[in-house]
């Protein structure tokens, strides 16, 4: 509906708007606000087809099935609220004969608790107010004087509500930490004119609210103004809109996590871990370097300590055998963990080596003495003699291989011998080693034969 009246409206209705009282004592004025409505005719007028309502409210009060007698009153508690500071009441009729919906507007001023707004004969004025009952009648003031021609005083200019096109959302911040309920989400706005502008009349709509008054608070150029909500958003993305006279400015905000909020930072929309209510967007701050791993950023190990590679602690340095406490009578340090070990003699529990050997000390393994001769050691075949240092055969320098006659030869058996027991050991190991081949080849060739 307009919020003016129509250039050729119906002659007035006979109810009419008598009185206005929208600052009630106590903090919550809710159920005692109230418009009065008056019947000036002399029938009972049926009300339906009529509402209510303030300007910049989304609520509008319907008046079906309520009626006024002639002469008298009927007082309405709105279910939109009254602003203290001052707004318009509009009172609608029903479509007239020729179609056309007549609405009068009330403004009313800024006013404290003992007065109304009250209709005194065709006057409006501040008075005690006199809910159902007729205004009282106060001696109104003549108007001063007309002032002299060469100073004409202006008509005031026409009230303007929420007629603005530089306050824009800035911040939505939709799932605070914990129960959406307890509070903590907020939509600001900002202010990029420059001059200040009210905020009367404006709107908020969410997706869980639809059309909610804004305080009609002055913002200031380049200030900023926070609404704060309690579960009107939604944590999985949605959108919020701001409505002004002429324009309505949505923004689409995505699914945010705990305390993240949707800002304009640089002139880009952008999902920022810090919030900033009332003050300039700032993103995320970038992460910290970790440098717990750095161990050219760490301090020097005290003396006598180095530092773990692998667990970058300092630990105490082992440096010489010296330094160690020596081993305890019949023990031993092993030299590769620099730790004690019994000295057990082995070499009385080993099969004695054979004449003409002896035991290494250092692999405890049996080996020839160099520079003895002994019965049983096999004589060297023709064309060969034995090596003083080794004890072993070596070729004569300048025989002929060829002249050896080794058919004839006894130590050929022992070769025979020797490789006869290795072929023997070879194939044992080889049957060992691949048994369960040998398994699986048996059982397919027994399926095999089964088959046929």
């Amino acid at each position: 509906m307009a919020d003016v009246l129509p250039l050729n409206p119906t002659p007035s209705p006979n109810i009419i708007v008598s009185e206005i009282y929208p600052n009630a004592p106590g903090s919550s004025e809710s159920g005692a606000e109230f418009i009065e409505l008056f019947n000036q005719s002399n029938a009972l007028v049926d009300l339906t087809g009529y509402s209510l309502r303030r300007q910049g409210a989304s609520t509008v009060q319907e008046l079906d099935g309520k009626s006024i007698d002639a002469g008298d009153y009927l007082v309405i508690f709105p279910s939109f609220s009254l602003l203290n500071g001052g707004s318009t009441v509009y009172l609608d009729y029903p479509i007239d004969a020729n179609n056309v919906i007549l609405s009068t507007g009330i403004p009313y001023p800024s006013l404290d608790e003992q007065h109304s707004w009250s209709l005194v004969g065709d006057v409006w004025q501040s008075e005690v107010p006199t809910q159902g009952e007729p205004n009282p009648v106060t001696p109104v003031v003549p108007p001063p004087e007309d002032p002299p021609p060469d100073d004409p005083v202006l008509p005031p200019p026409e009230a303007v509500y929420c007629d603005i096109s530089t306050v824009f959302i800035n911040e939505i911040v939709a799932n605070p930490a914990g129960a959406d309920t307890n509070g903590g989400e907020f939509v600001e706005l900002y202010n990029g004119g420059s001059q200040s502008v009210s905020l009367e009349g404006c709107l908020i709509s969410t997706d869980k609210i639809s059309n909610q008054a804004i305080s009609p608070v002055e913002l200031p150029s380049g200030g900023y103004y926070v609404i704060e909500l309690s579960d009107d958003l939604l944590n999985s993305g949605g959108s919020v809109k701001f409505l002004t006279l002429n324009d309505e400015y949505e923004v689409v905000y995505p699914a945010l996590s705990d305390d993240q909020a949707w800002a304009i930072i640089n002139g880009v929309w952008q999902i920022t871990e810090v919030q900033t209510p009332g003050a300039k967007n700032q993103p995320t701050p970038p992460k910290a370097e970790d440098t717990s791993l750095d161990t050219n950023k760490l301090a020097p190990c005290p003396v006598g300590k180095n530092r773990n590679p692998k667990t970058n602690r300092c630990r105490d340095i082992v440096n010489t055998v010296s330094s160690l406490l020596p081993c305890e009578p019949g023990e031993t340090r092993n030299p590769a963990t620099n730790r004690c070990r019994k000295t057990t003699n082995l070499i009385s529990n080993l099969t004695p080596c054979k004449p003409g050997q002896e035991r290494n000390p250092q692999t405890n393994r049996c080996r020839n003495i160099i520079g003895t001769s002994s019965t049983t050691t096999v004589p060297c075949q023709p064309g060969y003699e034995r090596n003083p240092d080794t004890n072993r055969c070596r070729k004569v320098v300048g025989q002929v291989a060829g002249a050896v006659d080794f058919a004839k030869s006894e130590p050929a058996k022992l070769h025979n011998g020797i490789l006869l027991a290795v072929s023997l050991l070879a194939l044992a190991y080889g049957v060992f080693e691949y048994r369960f081949d040998f398994a699986n080849w048996h059982a397919k060739l027994k399926i095999r034969f089964a088959k046929t």
